[in-house]
């Protein structure tokens, strides 16, 4: 996780970037994802439990192994990221501003 972070904040130094923010198609791919490798799980069969919100949902379990999550975490994957320039942050902010006014 540490790669992955100090990649993370490299990115956006390098590239003067104000902020990354993930695209909101990739989380919910993500989500649909991890939902269905999660439903034949130990966790899935408890009925309440502290694993799963009031919705039934489990949020907080990674059903693979250690090997696999640090093979997903080792590089950013900057193609799953709206990367937004400090200037075009600046401008949007600006908009913004003047939107409130």
């Amino acid at each position: 996780q540490m790669t992955y972070i100090l990649d993370a904040i490299r990115v956006l130094d390098a590239g003067y970037l104000a902020y990354r923010d993930l695209r909101r198609e990739v989380l919910d791919g993500y989500n649909e994802m991890l939902q269905a490798e999660l439903s034949g799980t130990a966790w899935a069969a408890a009925g309440q439990s502290w694993y799963k919100d009031a919705a039934g949902r489990i949020t907080n379990n990674w059903p693979y192994s250690t090997f696999w999550y640090w093979w997903c975490t080792r590089r950013i994957d900057l193609t799953k990221y709206r990367l937004v320039t400090r200037a075009a942050a600046v401008a949007e902010a600006a908009k913004t501003e003047r939107v409130a006014a």
